[in-house]
C-alpha cells in the first residue's frame, strides 16, 4: 500500500540515508480510538481522509501519489526534483 511506499521512498532518499534527514512514522491503526481521532483532525486540517497524509517540516504535503488539497504529493515531489530540497 501507500503507506509502506511512502517510507520506502522516504528511506531511499539520500540525505536521510546519511544521518541528515529523519523521519517519523506514526502508525494511527495501532492507536486504537486515539488514532482514529487524529485522523479526523488531520482530515479537518488538511481535506484529506484517505492515508498516508505526510508532513514536511510541519507542512501537509499530501499523500504518496497525490495531494490536493494540500500539496502535490511525496512521489510527485520526488519525481520533479523537489523532494530532498524540502527535506534539507
Amino acid at each position: 500500500p501507500w503507506c509502506i511506499a511512502a517510507v520506502d521512498l522516504l528511506q531511499s532518499i539520500p540525505s536521510y540515508q546519511s544521518g541528515k534527514t529523519k523521519i517519523r512514522v506514526v502508525e494511527l491503526e495501532k492507536l486504537g480510538l486515539v488514532g482514529k481521532q487524529v485522523r479526523a483532525i488531520l482530515a479537518e486540517e488538511t481535506g484529506r481522509t484517505s492515508m498516508p497524509c505526510i508532513f514536511i517540516k510541519g507542512k501537509p504535503i499530501g499523500g504518496f501519489t497525490d495531494g490536493e488539497p494540500c500539496g502535490i504529493g511525496l512521489k510527485p515531489l520526488y519525481e520533479r526534483g523537489e523532494l530532498e530540497k524540502l527535506l534539507t
